[in-house]
């Protein structure tokens, strides 16, 4: 049987990768992560979520709708005894590093593209976010494919980043998150990406 979840989403994904002309490359990664989180790893997953005290007793950790995913960038749900708490995630793969140490991202911008990225999503929601599918948390993994094992688990409170952006942005309606954070060009510059300050994660392995 056909998962139509599953199938719009893929479908949205090859739309956007002729739509942005981005690589093969990143459209396998999209794809492997749900591999990890929902086949591979899920189970291991689950354990560092129970582990982080963020989210009591955690029994699931299910992928999200479609239009969840579209509409308000929530990935996943994490289900358990404090009932759903939505999460972002993402993956990146030791088979791809190319040097130094690697931290949580958020993309940031596709320049040229028009289309909002998740961090913009993330900042409108903010203020409805109790009445709609909305991330509290990013779950970030450094992971070997070849081994099917997690090298490094970080959790990203989305909720803390969001309220701290907002509040400097009260104080100074000039400021900007580049004055703080590290954004890096991708994909030969077809998205930008901003580097997560560990002041930022709530939970981290090893």
């Amino acid at each position: 049987m056909i998962n139509i979840n599953k199938f719009e989403k893929y479908l949205n994904i090859f739309i956007l990768t002729l739509t942005l002309n981005m690589s093969e490359e990143v459209v396998r990664d999209w794809t492997l992560s749900d591999n990890v989180f929902y086949n591979w790893s899920k189970q291991a997953i689950i354990h560092h979520l129970n582990r982080s005290g963020l989210f009591d007793n955690v029994v699931d950790y299910k992928q999200g709708s479609n239009d969840e995913d579209i509409t308000y960038c929530l990935d996943s749900w994490v289900e358990g005894s404090n009932g759903r708490i939505g999460m972002q995630n993402r993956v990146q793969f030791v088979e791809n590093k190319k040097s130094g140490v690697y931290n949580p991202t958020i993309r940031y911008d596709r320049p040229g593209s028009g289309r909002q990225t998740e961090i913009f999503k993330f900042k409108k929601n903010y203020p409805k976010r109790i009445g709609i599918p909305y991330p509290r948390f990013l779950t970030w993994i450094l992971y070997n494919k070849t081994n099917k094992e997690i090298i490094e688990l970080k959790i990203v409170d989305i909720e803390k980043f969001i309220r701290k952006w907002t509040n400097n942005l009260e104080n100074n309606n000039e400021y900007r998150l580049a004055h703080d954070y590290t954004i890096k060009d991708v994909d030969d510059g077809a998205q930008r990406l901003l580097v997560v300050k560990d002041e930022d994660i709530a939970y981290a392995y090893p």
